[in-house]
């Protein structure tokens, strides 16, 4: 069994200690923020002794206009990024990329913002229990 993640509380928010998962909601988490920077809560590994996901790194940034949310450097994995309000520039491989709120052109967003997930997924038809299917985690579980 995977045992559970100490949250420490600071002067600035819960930091998870130790090995372990966690639950931490953003708006109590520990956050970075300096002027001419982007506002960053680092959910995981942000200092020595923290938790850190060997994986994995979740991240939420809060951008003021024109401030930049990180310098160009290079990733050995994949990274995405989800824009949950307003409209960013991503810059890769010296290409210029929009990036918006735009789920609702690709069916997977509501025309009218609700709270009531009945009236958010009226339009689709409801899941059924199912087996497993192969592939859907990426290999063979």
């Amino acid at each position: 069994m995977v045992p559970e993640s100490r949250l420490e509380s600071t002067e600035h928010g819960l930091v998870p200690k130790g090995d372990g998962w966690f639950v931490l909601n953003a708006s109590e988490a520990r956050w970075l923020h300096r002027p001419g920077r982007s506002a960053i809560c680092e959910f995981e590994g942000a200092f020595e002794g923290e938790q850190d996901f060997l994986q994995l790194g979740i991240n939420l940034s809060v951008l003021d206009p024109g401030v930049p949310m990180a310098m160009y450097h290079w990733e050995a994995n994949q990274e995405d990024f989800l824009v949950l309000a307003g409209e960013a520039l991503l810059i890769i491989e010296g290409e210029e990329r929009q990036l918006r709120r735009a789920a609702v052109r690709h069916g997977a967003g509501v025309e009218q913002e609700t709270t009531d997930a009945k009236q958010a997924y009226a339009g689709l038809r409801s899941r059924e229990p199912s087996r497993y299917r192969e592939g859907w985690l990426g290999s063979s579980a």
